[in-house]
């Protein structure tokens, strides 16, 4: 009979991966998932910039004085 200290030395040692890390090997095989990713994280990030701007006791843009309304109004 063997004990269990043999048993663990047959066995070969393999590197246990997290789930993390399995998704992310998966993930950047796929470039189009990737471009994805960056495109959003780049709308995302304009988009806080915008509410970090636009807010607060003394914001840098005061969206009153921006008058988004009349900038979409048709040329004629």
């Amino acid at each position: 009979m063997t004990s269990a200290a043999e048993n663990i030395l047959e066995r070969p040692e393999t590197a246990r991966r997290t789930r993390l890390q399995e998704l992310w090997l998966l993930f950047k095989e796929n470039r189009l998932a990737i471009l994805g990713l960056v495109i959003f994280v780049l709308f995302f990030s304009t988009a806080v910039v915008g509410v970090i701007l636009t807010s607060g006791e003394d914001p840098v843009f005061d969206p009153a004085l921006i008058r988004l309304q009349e900038k979409l109004l048709p040329p004629l």
